[in-house]
């Protein structure tokens, strides 16, 4: 009895919430981190729209667990979230840093 209760518990708990809430953290992470990168001039707007694209398919795949039907969202953006974050990481490490030493207030 034991058993079938921390089976269930574990189920709801830790598929249903802990995913859910965790997938809802990252993608709206990616979503305002492709919303500030578009507001900005100096960088290039192709890799803000990636992100969005990222986190709207996100924010759609994390019901995967609740209907099949949103399953190959859910495939496709397992591919697009490490991609985006090497997009993110390499256009970080070449950024210059020229917002913050002109003084602007992002």
């Amino acid at each position: 009895m034991l058993a079938t209760i921390f089976d269930g518990l574990n189920t709801y708990l830790g598929n249903f919430i802990g995913e859910f809430l965790g997938e809802l953290a990252v993608s709206m992470f990616f979503l305002l981190t492709a919303f500030t990168w578009l507001r900005s001039s100096q960088r290039a707007r192709w890799i803000g729209w990636i992100g969005v694209v990222t986190a709207v398919l996100g924010l759609i795949g994390m019901f995967r667990n609740v209907t099949v039907v949103v399953a190959p969202i859910a495939a496709v953006n397992n591919y697009l979230l490490p991609l985006f974050m090497i997009i993110l990481g390499v256009a970080l490490v070449r950024w210059r840093g020229s917002d913050a030493a002109s003084g602007q207030v992002l």
